[in-house]
């Protein structure tokens, strides 16, 4: 049994695979870890490059590619999680390049401090706020129901601190398997295009009483390397009528403990 699974699901990134791909071989600790790729609906040379890439570093890295029919990232996660064996899986997304040594390592840092650590993310945490009485005036450019705030990031948090949160995004996320399987993955009924990661902390915080956060490890990736975003940078539109809808959903499934914002630091 492996320490930890690192999950990459790709979507036709086969022009910044290379890039991606040497980073996570250089800069990952391969000790008692291994790698699952979920190629997800590719029509490029991701599958061709991941192929490859395995066949050089067979001895060295344990890999696993599934290949599934542009199932959207929610299903593309649970198919690598479902894959996994170890005590922990590592979600990166396809447009994140590792940017710091024992990337990995790092991220699990939390977990071993603390029991009640569910997930750990490295892009951001934050709280919810409802918008209802300012309709229309959300300052994320969102939804009009919900502001998330309480923001914890890498602009704003010390390296060393572990910002607890009630919610967290993916990329790159540490969850603890055991966890994962007793909340049955993401959701893949509710909100699959936006806040499925979101709802799955809710639900951890609720049924396991165990919290997310922010915990600052290096990594990079570019506003316009996601299929969220249009060249200039702006969300698409398809995403921004997804995070409405889901936003509405996200409100009526947790309202009960929404309010009930959790804000603390803790030192590791």
């Amino acid at each position: 049994m492996k320490s930890s699974s690192i999950i990459l699901t790709v979507h036709n990134k086969a022009w910044l695979l290379p890039k991606s791909l040497k980073a996570i071989q250089t800069l990952t600790n391969w000790d008692d870890t291994e790698i699952i790729f979920v190629v997800d609906g590719c029509t490029d040379d991701s599958l061709k490059i991941i192929r490859e890439w395995c066949r050089e570093n067979v001895w060295d890295i344990e890999t696993t590619v599934m290949i599934s029919n542009n199932v959207f990232e929610t299903k593309a996660n649970n198919i690598g999680i479902k894959e996994s064996i170890a005590d922990y899986v590592i979600i990166i997304q396809d447009d994140q390049i590792p940017a710091e040594q024992d990337w990995n390592v790092r991220l699990l840092e939390p977990f071993m401090k603390w029991s009640d650590v569910f997930a750990v993310s490295a892009g951001c945490a934050h709280n919810w706020e409802y918008n209802i009485e300012n309709k229309g005036s959300d300052i994320n450019g969102w939804s009009d129901l919900l502001n998330h705030i309480h923001h914890a990031n890498k602009s704003n948090t010390e390296r060393d601190i572990f910002a607890v949160r009630d919610s967290c995004n993916r990329g790159p996320l540490a969850i603890k398997l055991s966890d994962m399987y007793e909340l049955c993955c993401f959701d893949e009924m509710f909100s699959p295009q936006d806040s499925d990661d979101h709802d799955l902390m809710y639900r951890a915080k609720k049924e396991l009483n165990k919290m997310c956060g922010f915990y600052h490890v290096c990594f990079v990736s570019e506003a316009a390397w996601g299929g969220t975003r249009n060249e200039d940078g702006s969300t698409k539109q398809w995403m921004l009528d997804a995070n409405k809808k889901n936003a509405a959903l996200l409100y009526e499934r947790h309202k009960d403990v929404m309010h009930n914002h959790v804000i603390e630091n803790r030192y590791i």
